[in-house]
């Protein structure tokens, strides 16, 4: 498999700014349009590599819900991923029923769910997409939007040690593959990878030292 872009450089992506010019005003604050979301998902991971389905709508009183998923190829590990977003609006009723106001949708307009439906899966689209990052909206509503340095943990101490087991212990390239595996997250530093490499490289010279069968 080819791996098109480091891990670091990916989260690197995911993490910029979106341009100002792909900002628009919308009454509940900033938000990015659905085609600029779509162009960047296209950019990302490829056109032929990303999809979105509708898992679930429904009406709750007097709103139209969608759950939707996105699903794409990562394109660091290969792997699918997926994304999970809802949208809501509420049901367009006539304006001049007074009869429970908005809860009456026996009173909705005329083809109301043609127009709520699409606007419902827009939303749990952008609510999907927004989750990988601020490229993509994620950080536009939110008031703290200061950096957060990571914490090195015990935990992240421990996968450190188990890394160096591992490394240490591996012998065959199906050993390296699980480490590429379990410790992906780790990976995403040169100080680790250069590792990998380094013992992968010495288990291929030693596969080549073995006399053929």
């Amino acid at each position: 498999m080819e791996v098109r872009i480091s891990q670091e450089k990916f989260n690197a992506l995911l993490s910029r700014n979106p341009r100002k010019s792909e900002i628009v005003k919308e009454r509940n604050g900033d938000s990015i349009p659905i085609s600029i979301l779509e162009k960047k998902m296209d950019d990302l991971f490829g056109a032929g590599n990303w999809s979105r389905e509708v898992v679930q709508s429904y009406r709750e009183i007097n709103e139209f819900i969608v759950v939707l998923h996105v699903s794409y190829i990562h394109p660091v590990t290969g792997r699918e991923c997926k994304r999970s977003g809802i949208g809501a609006v509420p049901i367009q009723v006539t304006k001049n029923d007074t009869e429970m106001g908005p809860l009456n949708v026996e009173k909705k307009k005329p083809q109301a769910l043609q127009y709520n439906a699409p606007a419902a899966q827009g939303f749990a689209f952008k609510n999907a997409v927004k989750s990988l990052g601020k490229w993509f909206g994620r950080d536009l509503l939110r008031k703290d939007k200061r950096k957060v340095a990571p914490e090195y943990t015990n935990t992240v101490s421990k996968q450190i040690f188990a890394f160096g087991n591992a490394i240490g212990a591996a012998s065959t390239m199906q050993h390296i593959g699980q480490i590429y595996m379990e410790y992906s997250e780790l990976l995403i530093h040169p100080e680790y990878s250069k590792q990998v490499l380094s013992k992968k490289a010495q288990i291929e010279n030693n596969l080549k030292l073995l006399p053929n069968g």
